[in-house]
């Protein structure tokens, strides 16, 4: 079993995420995309003596529409498609390979770090997102009962669908995981928290500023793709208007405060 983490402009925070899986002895490769403005590969490569460092060539903007020239080069394996701004949890990388059904697409439950206030927060059980997604839908779409927003904020942002067998994958283009084709009725496998699961720390790595400006090439490049993502993206806006969602957020595992001093290393958080 390989993590497959291909990155883009990282360079000041790539490393944590190598010396986090090298804790585990994980097996991994990183792909750099060939557009990055900064020296990510050049401070990878400094700092591996294996070769598993790569640069691919991206065609989109969407990395899920990418996956197919990235997993060319491991066939026939148990891969794990990891973001370079997550971390799998010590449960998940231990348990992986109890996972060994070739025919299956697993999905894993992610949740959210989230700073207010000075303090970091982690996003609740995933049953809190299903609440949290009606209330959030009612209060701001008063009148409308199909729950639209709430459907994509507790499916499709709670879990990823990211480790497969990768054997004749079918690739499909799309925003966000999985970027391949599948039966979900047959193939798709949820997997409990209790067996692991992802932690995403794309608020704290990125400003305010950058992930408005993510939403709205969302946008334009997808209909919609930025307004049903943007609780995702800027909770802050959400918490100001009603502090009751703060409810919705605790106190991080250990495993998580840890890695966020190690962020916290870089002045710019």
């Amino acid at each position: 079993m390989k993590f497959i983490i291909p990155t883009i402009n990282s360079s000041s925070y790539i490393l944590f995420l190598k010396k986090y899986l090298d804790n585990f002895d994980a097996d991994y490769a990183f792909f750099v995309d060939e557009k990055t403005s900064d020296n990510t590969y050049e401070i990878l490569k400094e700092n591996s003596s294996n070769n598993n460092i790569f640069k691919y060539k991206n065609d989109d903007f969407f990395l899920e529409n990418n996956l197919k020239e990235i997993f060319k080069n491991f066939q026939n394996q148990f891969i794990f498609r990891l973001d370079c701004d997550e971390i799998p949890s010590p449960e998940l990388i231990k348990n992986l390979k109890e996972l060994d059904s070739k025919d299956k697409i697993y999905a894993f439950p992610r949740y959210e770090v989230f700073k207010y206030r000075e303090k970091f927060l982690i996003s609740g059980p995933l049953n809190y997102f299903k609440k949290l997604g009606y209330r959030f839908h009612r209060q701001f779409f008063p009148g409308k009962r199909k729950k639209i927003f709430f459907e994509n904020f507790s499916e499709r942002r709670s879990f990823q669908y990211r480790y497969y067998y990768n054997l004749n994958l079918k690739f499909e283009e799309t925003l966000h995981s999985p970027g391949i084709a599948f039966d979900r009725s047959k193939q798709s496998i949820r997997v409990e928290k209790k067996f692991g699961y992802l932690v995403h720390f794309n608020l704290v790595l990125k400003r305010l500023n950058e992930r408005i400006k993510k939403l709205r090439t969302y946008d334009r490049i997808y209909r919609g793709g930025g307004y049903y993502n943007r609780f995702s993206y800027v909770p802050e806006f959400f918490i100001r208007k009603n502090f009751k969602y703060l409810n919705y957020f605790q106190e991080p595992p250990i495993f998580v405060k840890n890695y966020i001093k190690s962020l916290l290393i870089n002045s710019k958080w």
